[in-house]
């Protein structure tokens, strides 16, 4: 991500680990998870290396699609095991519900409208 060249991932996740020991208080990580981009068993892992010592919190967000945007959210076995991974490693984890995304008024869902209402009037 082009973000990452300027705040490497790295770098953030040290400046957490500090302020998380400074502080005694813990962080929350949002994690939104994307059918086969992020929902594997290996990036579970892979993110629980990153921060498992961490006075942190995990929340695991089922992406909520929108319209002309190719990712599609986990499925409910994906995001379930996934988050077991978390919690075998001692990480807290909790499992949001998408709630509006029916009518299209879930996280992101009508932020996304506007835009590409906002785009095609040009």
């Amino acid at each position: 991500m082009p973000l990452n060249r300027r705040w490497p991932l790295e770098a953030l996740l040290s400046a957490v680990r500090e302020y998380t020991r400074a502080t005694r208080r813990r962080v929350s990580f949002e994690y939104v998870l994307l059918a086969g981009i992020n929902d594997s068993p290996a990036q579970a892992r892979l993110l629980a290396r990153r921060i498992e010592g961490m006075l942190a919190h995990v929340n695991l967000i089922p992406y909520n699609p929108v319209p002309g945007v190719p990712f599609e959210p986990s499925d409910e076995r994906a995001a379930q095991a996934f988050g077991a991974t978390l919690k075998a490693r001692g990480i807290a984890v909790t499992l949001r519900r998408p709630r509006g995304r029916r009518i299209d008024a879930a996280c992101g869902q009508l932020g996304a409208r506007h835009v590409t209402a906002n785009v095609s009037r040009g």
